[in-house]
């Protein structure tokens, strides 16, 4: 019984330090996400939507976060490049390349007033 015991003691402290070692893995992942000067962002791949931008991408689109969460990959392309979109994720593509040339939708600036 009680090698079983320590046993459990020993896979016990295994789990935490690999837990512990995780945390501090998302730490420095997010904060590579978040410090980024080039807008990054990760979305579902089933419905296209954001989950989550960056600070590059919200100033580079115009859009605040919960303006940007509502929104699709599809939304900041022109029409005619969402059969390249829909054809990268078919391939398995979780990255939608932005140094090809797709065009850019930002958000529609209101109208200066006469």
């Amino acid at each position: 019984m009680v090698g079983l015991l320590v046993l459990t003691l020993l896979r016990s402290r295994t789990l935490r330090r690999t837990l512990a070692a995780r945390q501090e893995d998302q730490v420095r992942l997010l904060a590579l996400f978040e410090g980024s000067p080039l807008p990054t962002w990760v979305f579902e791949k089933e419905t296209l939507r954001f989950i989550e931008a960056n600070e590059a991408a919200l100033q580079q689109y115009g859009y605040t976060h919960d303006e940007f969460t509502k929104l699709t990959v599809k939304d900041l392309r022109v029409p005619e490049e969402w059969p390249m979109v829909d054809w990268l994720i078919t391939l398995g593509q979780s990255e939608i390349p932005v140094q090809r040339s797709f065009a850019r939708c930002r958000k529609p600036r209101p109208r200066a007033s006469r």
